[in-house]
């Protein structure tokens, strides 16, 4: 393997580090991908991933025979298969393309009004409700197989042993894995810290929720006249706007990172709810709330499980070990950059032919 010693003769072979998060439950990764969103960073790639990262899979497409099957692990909606897909037209390839996923997804209902991308998803195969490491998938029945921010997710001998499983002989099984120190583990850590500091230090959820209750029963201009005039409500405002002044500070923050885009979510999410609490029904109310904590929780969930999969050198050895012991050969390592920041490890390797 590139980039990293060899170990020595007779070595065991390296152990991955204790991982401890809850991972992501199909339902809460499918929430998330009824969104219009081809990727999992829509804030930094909007239509797909470019530069470093796209570059990096136009040179595995670029190898691959002209009707190679590709399958996509932890598809998401589909990013990588649209490139593959790009990649076949502007080259006279006819890739056969399908995408797994854990998830319950249907990317033409979450990308409905993206119309440029409808043709080239209605030529993938997408498989939702399926873990990567069991995808009951024909053995040796693709060319390629490739993931990206996915395969780490999985229990790394199972998924090295499915991988294996689903090449045909010659085929290539191609990589792009969250590093431990890229820009992306670091935003997700600022983000963590900006969601600790809005939901557990100042409370803005409780907050809101009390001034949303009393704003929603002040229905009429007199019940208003008397809320203003409530000491009680006056100083639950006082509490609120506190709590929602400190988070746009802490947001506004030079060491805030990438982390403050949850911050402007829950701080829009809540003030566009105050505004129309007084033309809501309770239920409303109460399901609009709903809906803002959920969110909450699903983005805290979703940022320490990226922390807690992204790959140190450690991990990468032994999921290199793991690809090995699978009968891969030729595994290669490198970290990739995008725009100048650390953003991946790459990770290749071979089924031998015949």
């Amino acid at each position: 393997m590139s980039g990293r010693g060899a170990p020595g003769a007779g070595a065991s072979p390296p152990s991955p580090r204790a991982k401890t998060a809850t991972r992501l439950t199909p339902s809460e990764w499918g929430r998330y991908w009824q969104r219009p969103t081809v990727t999992t960073f829509q804030a930094h790639f909007p239509d797909n991933y470019d530069g470093e990262i796209a570059d990096f899979w136009h040179g595995v497409f670029a190898r691959l025979p002209a009707a190679a099957r590709i399958v996509d692990l932890a598809t998401g909606n589909g990013a990588l298969l649209l490139l593959a897909r790009a990649h076949a037209r502007e080259h006279g390839q006819r890739f056969d393309l399908t995408g797994v996923d854990l998830a319950d997804i249907r990317p033409r209902d979450a990308l409905r009004g993206r119309l440029a991308l409808f043709e080239d998803l209605g030529a993938i195969r997408f498989v939702g409700r399926t873990p990567l490491e069991r995808t009951g998938l024909p053995p040796a029945g693709f060319d390629a197989v490739i993931s990206q921010y996915g395969f780490e997710y999985a229990p790394p001998d199972e998924a090295a042993a499915e991988a294996a499983r689903l090449l045909a002989p010659g085929g290539t099984l191609a990589l792009v894995i969250h590093h431990a120190e890229s820009a992306l583990v670091r935003q997700a850590h600022a983000g963590l810290e900006q969601a600790h500091h809005a939901l557990a230090s100042q409370h803005l959820l409780e907050h809101a929720g009390r001034m949303l209750r009393r704003l929603q029963r002040a229905r009429t201009p007199e019940a208003r006249q008397a809320l203003a005039a409530d000491p009680r409500a006056q100083a639950e405002r006082e509490a609120l706007n506190a709590a929602l002044r400190a988070v746009s500070a802490r947001a506004a923050a030079p060491d805030a990172g990438g982390g403050a885009g949850f911050a402007d979510f829950l701080l829009r999410s809540l003030r566009e709810l105050l505004e129309r609490a007084a033309t809501l029904r309770r239920a409303q109310i109460i399901e609009a709330l709903g809906v803002i904590e959920r969110e909450c929780r699903d983005y805290q969930r979703r940022m320490a499980d990226l922390v807690d999969a992204a790959c140190d050198r450690q991990d990468i050895d032994a999921l290199s070990a793991a690809l090995d012991a699978a009968g891969l050969t030729g595994t290669g390592c490198a970290e990739l950059h995008y725009r100048g920041a650390l953003m991946a490890w790459t990770l290749t390797a071979h089924r031998p032919p015949g």
